[in-house]
């Protein structure tokens, strides 16, 4: 029979998580500080759904931007469209898979732009162990 012990004091570990929210490029600094607040409030409900807690003492920060808006999509794995055409081994002899490929707009013309935020965030990590019999 397997017995397991499951420690009661479950550890905490601390992680950073983060985001990018995406703003006007007309935005004040007060307006990218609301914003990184109002959408931050929102990713920290969305992860701790995932059981992933905020620690208020670190705040949220903003760690990267501006950069042009990109929407998410799939990319395929390397090994399902081939080498990007136009590379050093493209010579015209394959054809390759590009409908996962999408236009960046320089962030001269961008309409909005996007912002990395941060945050520190804890999870109680469940331990368990196996008795050895010893």
């Amino acid at each position: 029979m397997l017995d397991i012990i499951v420690r009661p004091d479950m550890p905490v570990e601390l992680h950073t998580l983060k985001a990018r929210i995406r703003v006007p490029r007309t935005a004040t600094p007060g307006q990218l500080e609301r914003a990184m607040q109002t959408q931050g409030g929102i990713f920290i409900r969305e992860v701790a759904k995932q059981g992933w807690q905020f620690r208020h003492e670190y705040g949220m920060k903003i760690t990267g931007g501006p950069w042009p808006p990109v929407d998410p999509k799939d990319v395929p794995k390397a090994r399902h469209h081939g080498p990007l055409p136009d590379g050093p081994h493209d010579r015209g002899l394959h054809t390759y898979d590009t409908s996962w490929r999408q236009e960046i707009q320089p962030i001269a013309i961008a309409d909005e732009w996007e912002w990395d935020i941060k945050g520190f965030f804890e999870k109680r990590v469940f331990v368990a162990e196996v008795d050895d019999g010893n």
